[in-house]
């Protein structure tokens, strides 16, 4: 067992005085260990950068960026932690959510990146009005087209908030951000990422993505979209055709088939997922087989 990590967290914030107090007080909520907090701010002029300097337990960059991924890069620059994440300026955290983090990176040298199979969903005001359950990830997911069609939604992208990773994977990974991308540079990471380790999943929520009226993959779609398909280009995705996804969508069927069974079906997926024992108390992590959304 490894000794508990410190956990880097990257704000970006630009005029962001509605909400700025809540995120920052929901990383100082969520963890009672070690936690460095980095906002950096684009050049706000609605008062964020005053109500930031209220906090003295943050560290404050006040730089101009070319966008919040230009801003994370900057402040991922200055980041010390063993272990990395981000939240934007409106979204949240649950309560004690670092701590589970920590205490998961902590047990599990193997573990390089996790994530949540519960992501949560805030509305405008930050109470909670919804819950998502995902049940496997996967590279072949990621790049399957039909995670950005159909509907234009991500059933299978991983929540941005809730994702946390080890510096070493950052450093493998190129230690950066591809800022050229303004709306999905976090499912390029991604991909990044699954060419160097396999995701964990922990069943516990860890963040909120909050709802509202300047979402900028909403406001922003159709830009979004294009991205999403550069990107998925770029890293050899490719049009699955009608027989394909007609064929994954009949291998859903096969979901309720026992673990001994599902394991040796070329359709099925394996995540390993960390599982909360009460009797032991502690994290353990487990190994499972899934027929991917």
């Amino acid at each position: 067992m490894s000794t508990e990590p410190q956990i880097s967290i990257v704000t970006p914030c630009l005029n962001a005085a509605g909400v700025i107090r809540d995120v920052i007080n929901s990383v100082k909520q969520s963890s009672t260990g070690a936690i460095e907090h980095i906002v950096v701010d684009g050049g706000s002029t609605d008062g964020t950068q005053e109500i930031l300097q209220e906090y003295d337990h943050l560290i404050l960059i006040f730089t101009p960026d070319d966008g919040p991924y230009d801003a994370l890069n900057t402040g991922f620059a200055h980041a010390l932690g063993d272990v990395m994440g981000w939240i934007n300026a409106d979204d949240l955290y649950v309560p004690r959510a670092l701590d589970v983090v920590a205490d998961i990176f902590s047990r599990f040298d193997a573990v390089e990146w996790l994530t949540t199979t519960y992501p949560l969903f805030a509305g405008a005001a930050g109470q909670i009005v919804g819950a998502a359950r995902t049940h496997s990830y996967s590279r072949y997911r990621s790049l399957h087209p039909d995670a950005t069609r159909f509907g234009g939604s991500l059933p299978t992208a991983m929540q941005q908030e809730s994702t946390f990773w080890r510096r070493q994977l950052w450093k493998k990974s190129g230690a950066y951000i591809d800022a050229n991308y303004k709306f999905a540079a976090d499912f390029e990471l991604w991909l990044r990422f699954w060419q160097h380790a396999e995701v964990y999943a922990a069943n516990a929520p860890f963040g909120c993505f909050r709802w509202g009226p300047s979402q900028r993959s909403q406001v922003f779609h159709e830009e979004y979209a294009r991205e999403l398909d550069d990107i998925l280009q770029r890293y050899g995705g490719e049009y699955a055709g009608s027989l394909r996804t007609l064929g994954r969508r009949a291998a859903l069927s096969l979901r309720g088939l026992p673990q001994d069974i599902l394991k040796f079906l070329p359709c099925a997926h394996s995540q390993q997922t960390a599982n909360f024992d009460r009797d032991a108390k502690c994290w353990q992590i487990s190994k499972r087989f899934f027929i991917p959304d």
